[in-house]
């Protein structure tokens, strides 16, 4: 190897570095587990990911599963990745920070898995020839997907999440020995994804559940004025979640509306953070009649409160539009309380064993019958199953039966490898040119009403887009004779005719596969809008035409 570099002219270090990250290490007789938790020791916000950090890393240093030590690493962009210490306090893990991150380094050999379980989209920047190289000293590399969120609901996210985690995903993809995903629903998703776009690489996938553990200490009486009990007139129900428009609380609420205006006794307690596009919601919740009444809030509620309040109600809601497990269902469960849940395929998976019924996505008329029907139960009524769900300890215990003993679910392998293949920066490109009718049939749904955007001289719409060709579409083309689609909307002038405006076009994150239903949200002129101009929002392939047959939102059919 050295010899062959003696005619390159590359700097000496450069040389050396890249010999002795690509020398095999002398194998340890003692098979590790590294499991990366970066981003959690920089700053643990209490997220859904971060939840899981925890308690996997609780469990995992606590006990060797299948002959393997556990080792929690940090990962340096100049030194690599180092071990790190940890401490339980109360509930809680504390990740402590080297004090000597050199004397901490870890070198990988072909017998270790380093296990990226943390939100690694947030280092991936600065650590990603550290991750690659755990790859090339033979370790396995296996990247923990919660979910595909970013790109199947971008009108949910915001912008820097969105391109950080798609910078991620397409970087995981070519270092990843496999994926693990939290529910077969994302499993899926990530199989029929790399199916639609024929990913020149073969791929293993596998997923195991999350746990749940009710710790006794904190189940027990509490003192809050927030918290309302049950009454024999008033039957009460949850929503858990960071407020944010994915978990579609605005449905819920209109949903709620809708029944109190019928003169139905119920209360709707919800209990989140505020997230990000939740000004118009929090908006909303405190200023309603009934807040404080019928509506509540829990904004700020720790651990102790959070299970008080499923304790002392009769009925979880979970309305979301797209999520990667469900815990909320999880947690209702073992509360022996009933759901009544949107009708997307990880909740089918998570909710099969309890109480649940499911209404429509996206339809708060589908949801007030739902929780109607609720109403109408005799008292104490619950439909008794087989609710059989894992704790934290036995979650981990799956996760690395999975990952350590190559349980894969499924194994993607491209239709041919001699064909269709394309150079890394091609592979979400637009590959034709859209002519025929059968290539540019799409189905658009309106969700909700416009609502103000973060742009002042804004209004916003949430719409669902579902491509009904064969063929995925991608906003990026690397074929000079015709561009990208994206999604535009166009206002129509006084003469009928739809013109352009600034700012009027959606980008498809990476591609849009057929058959799949994506949420995007477009921004148009308050001031055109509230004068009563119609705009239509439809895709269109730059360059080439715009595809016809798209939704009109304007002022007055709101008013209807």
């Amino acid at each position: 190897a050295r010899d062959s570099f003696k005619n390159l002219k590359l700097p000496s270090k450069l040389m050396a570095r890249a010999l002795a990250n690509s020398t095999p290490s002398k194998p340890s007789p003692f098979k590790k587990l590294f499991i990366e938790t970066t981003a959690i020791t920089e700053f643990n916000n209490k997220s859904g990911i971060q939840r899981v950090v925890e308690n996997i890393c609780i469990n995992a240093t606590q006990n060797d599963y299948f002959g393997r030590k556990s080792v929690i690493v940090n990962c340096d962009p100049e030194l690599g990745f180092y071990s790190i210490s940890t401490k339980k306090k109360g509930n809680n893990l504390i990740f402590k920070t080297a004090t000597d991150e050199m004397n901490s380094l870890v070198e990988f050999t072909h017998n270790d898995t380093l296990l990226l379980l943390d939100s690694s989209w947030i280092i991936l920047p600065k650590s990603l020839s550290k991750i690659k190289g755990a790859r090339l000293k033979g370790s396995n590399v296996i990247s923990v997907l919660y979910d595909l969120i970013p790109i199947m609901t971008p009108g949910f996210c915001t912008e820097p999440v969105r391109v950080a985690w798609i910078k991620w995903f397409t970087s995981a993809l070519e270092y990843s020995s496999s994926f693990v995903c939290i529910s077969q629903s994302v499993a899926d998703e990530l199989y029929e994804f790399l199916q639609a776009v024929n990913y020149p690489r073969k791929i293993n996938i596998s997923y195991w559940h999350l746990g749940s553990d009710f710790k006794s200490n904190l189940i027990g009486p509490i003192k809050t004025k927030k918290i309302q009990t049950n009454s024999n007139d008033f039957k009460s129900f949850l929503s858990v979640g960071t407020l944010e428009p994915r978990k579609g609380y605005k449905l819920i609420i209109e949903a709620f509306e809708r029944l109190w205006c019928q003169g139905l006794n119920c209360k709707l307690t919800i209990l989140g953070r505020p997230g990000w596009k939740s000004e118009d919601l929090v908006k909303k919740i405190k200023n309603h009649h009934e807040f404080g009444q019928k509506l509540f809030w829990l904004e700020d509620a720790n651990d102790k409160t959070l299970l008080k309040t499923y304790e002392l109600t009769d009925a979880i809601i979970c309305a979301s539009y797209a999520e990667g497990f469900g815990l909320p269902i999880v947690e209702a469960a073992k509360f022996k309380k009933s759901i009544i849940a949107s009708d997307i395929p990880v909740f089918r998976e998570v909710a099969s064993n309890t109480d649940v019924s499911f209404f429509d996505v996206g339809s708060s008329k589908s949801l007030s019958l739902k929780i109607k029907e609720f109403l109408g139960r005799p008292d104490n009524f619950f439909v008794e199953k087989n609710c059989k769900y894992l704790n934290w300890k036995e979650s981990t215990e799956q996760l690395c039966d999975v990952i350590l003993n190559d349980q894969y679910y499924k194994t993607y392998k491209p239709r041919s490898l001699t064909k269709d293949i394309y150079e890394d920066s091609e592979i979400f490109s637009q590959r034709m040119l859209v002519r025929s009718e059968k290539s540019k049939l799409y189905k658009i749904t309106l969700i909700g009403e416009p609502f103000q955007s973060s742009n002042k001289s804004k209004y916003e719409m949430n719409f669902s887009i579902r491509n009904l060709s064969n063929d995925p579409w991608s906003s990026v083309s690397k074929n000079p004779n015709y561009g990208g689609i994206n999604i535009g909307c166009r206002q129509v002038n006084e003469n009928g005719q739809p013109i352009d405006y600034n700012d009027n076009r959606l980008h498809i994150p990476l591609m849009l596969i057929p058959n799949k239903d994506y949420y995007f949200s477009m921004t148009f002129p308050k001031k055109e809008y509230l004068l009563g101009t119609s705009f239509i929002i439809e895709p269109l392939q730059e360059g080439n035409e715009w595809f016809g047959n798209g939704v009109v939102v304007n002022k007055q059919k709101f008013k209807k």
